[in-house]
């Protein structure tokens, strides 16, 4: 309690996300997600919810190179 007969309520800095997404990660993409980027932020929002990315077609290595879409197609990059 502060000396108002308030609490203080403290809130941890979020750690930014990860930017880069591997193939076959497995990663959970939230409904919204941050990237702070030169221009502000960019903010990317799932109007479906959550989506899990494991099996997912463009989050998986698909061929002998190991590549899949997100190896070049970035969430962060907007």
């Amino acid at each position: 309690m502060n000396g108002h007969g308030l609490p203080f309520i403290l809130a941890a800095p979020q750690c930014p996300p990860d930017r880069w997404w591997k193939p076959n990660e497995g990663r959970v993409f939230p409904q919204m997600l941050d990237y702070p980027n030169g221009n502000g932020t960019l903010r990317l929002i799932l109007d479906g919810g959550p989506l899990q990315t494991k099996g997912h077609p463009f989050f998986t290595a698909i061929g002998p190179n190991g590549r899949a879409c997100v190896t070049c197609h970035q969430p962060a990059d907007g």
